[in-house]
This record gives structure tokens, C-alpha cells and sequence, in this order.
């Protein structure tokens, strides 16, 4: 397969992540606000089904929260990470104004930037470290991250997914294949990579598809976007639904 182009800059993605969390920083709670106005009532379903109650669920690039939360009502023990401290604590102020479930129930936060930096070559417990956890997680969730990503921050930022996973774990990633932020200069850098560009990077890490959503328009309402969901699994989980 040949790759697909990236629109915008197609190298240098750590200076590509380093100009979006700064801007992530600055405009925090304006973000915030948007992203509370969202109910993604398709995505929740599809987590609802994937997920099982006791699941270790390590989320990529949580910003506010908002799936986090909703993971660990339903039961997830959740990993919520986001390279930006502002959008964390954003994510902290909101656990702490809905405190909706006990303790022991309620995501943990982390800051971690993408790609996460580790030892490749030392394998999943070189990765498990970055984390501050011993154990592989059952599902890697990233809601509205990839796309910030360039293609070659994708890739190691794959395999590290693929490498916290266990053997029969899944990746639910949700990314807007075309978005007018790709246009605008407020910071933030996007790709509008398709589904088969996620599908060859991940492919590349034994993260076969095993569910593509159909596009639906989704997002605040400034930018909404076209986004869609898929479903990456270790080859053992290849073809269930």
C-alpha cells in the first residue's frame, strides 16, 4: 500500500506535537467548554459494547476527561493520559465536580505526550514503565488525538499501543477523517489522514481492523468535523463484532 499523503507538514512530529500541546495549554477551559457541549452518543455505544466491566482501559489523550469518566461508569479501570498539564487539570476539575462513582471507580490521570518516549527494542515492559504499571491493558482507547499526530509520530506512538495491549486486547481509536481545523492557524495541527493510512500504520504493529464506522458528523459546533471510529485488534480478535 502506498502511503497517504498528509496535508500540512508531513515530517518533524515532535515539533508538530510540541506547537499543538502548547496550544492545548493556553486555550484549556475554551476547549473544555466545547468539548463538554458533545454528547457522542454512537461512540458511547460502541464503548458500552467493547468494553467489559473490570476491563484495564488506558486512554490516549483524554483532554477533559469526558470518555475516561464515562469508561469507569461502566465499569472500566481506567488510565487516562494527555500530553497537556492544562488539559489535565481540566479533566481533574471536572472528576472533582461530578464525583459520580466511588473512588475506586474513577479514572487515574497521567501526563503523557505523544509518541510516548521508550525503549522500543526493550518491548512491553520498557513501555509498561512509561505508564508507572506492571500489567498490559485490555483496550487502548484515543478519542480525538491521532489526527494531531504526524505520520511519523503516528507509528511509534502505534507500536507503543500495541505494546501495552494484551494478546487478545483492542484499540478504539476515533479520528475526523476531514476537518476544517486542517485549515485554520489557531495552533493546532492536523492531519486528514483516511482510514486506510490508520490502517497501514496500524497493520504494521499486528493491529488488524476489525470495525470501521460509517462517517457521521460530529464535534462543537464551530468545527464540526467528519469522524470515524475503528476498531484495531490483536489477530485473535479478527472478525468479531
Amino acid at each position: 500500500m502506498t502511503k497517504a499523503p498528509l496535508k500540512g507538514k508531513a515530517s518533524g512530529g515532535a515539533a508538530v506535537t510540541d506547537t499543538t500541546l502548547a496550544t492545548y495549554d493556553a486555550r484549556a477551559s475554551r476547549y473544555a467548554a466545547r468539548y463538554d457541549e458533545v454528547v457522542p452518543a454512537r461512540l458511547q455505544a460502541l464503548l458500552r459494547a467493547r468494553i467489559t466491566p473490570g476491563d484495564h482501559v488506558l486512554e490516549l489523550g483524554c483532554g477533559t476527561g469526558r470518555d475516561a469518566r464515562f469508561l469507569a461508569s461502566i465499569g472500566a479501570k481506567v488510565l487516562a493520559t494527555d500530553g497537556s498539564a492544562w488539559m489535565l487539570r481540566e479533566a481533574e476539575i471536572r472528576e472533582i465536580r461530578e464525583r459520580t462513582s466511588e473512588p475506586e471507580r474513577r479514572p487515574t490521570y497521567r501526563q503523557l505526550a505523544l509518541p510516548p518516549e521508550w525503549e522500543e527494542d526493550r518491548g512491553r515492559a520498557a513501555a509498561l514503565a512509561v505508564l508507572g504499571v506492571t500489567e498490559p491493558f485490555d483496550a487502548v482507547v484515543a478519542v480525538g488525538v491521532l489526527q494531531h499526530l504526524s505520520w511519523e509520530a503516528l507509528r511509534p506512538t502505534a507500536a507503543f499501543a500495541a505494546a501495552v495491549l494484551k494478546h487478545n486486547g483492542i484499540l478504539i481509536a476515533s479520528v475526523p477523517t476531514k476537518h476544517p481545523g486542517a485549515k485554520t492557524s489557531d495552533g493546532r495541527w492536523y492531519s486528514d489522514l483516511p482510514v486506510e493510512g490508520y490502517e497501514e500504520v496500524f497493520g504494521a504493529v499486528s493491529l488488524r481492523t476489525a470495525y470501521v464506522s460509517e462517517p457521521e458528523l460530529e464535534g462543537p459546533k464551530e468545527t464540526p468535523a467528519e469522524w470515524r471510529t475503528v476498531v484495531f485488534a490483536k489477530d485473535s480478535l479478527v472478525g468479531r463484532h
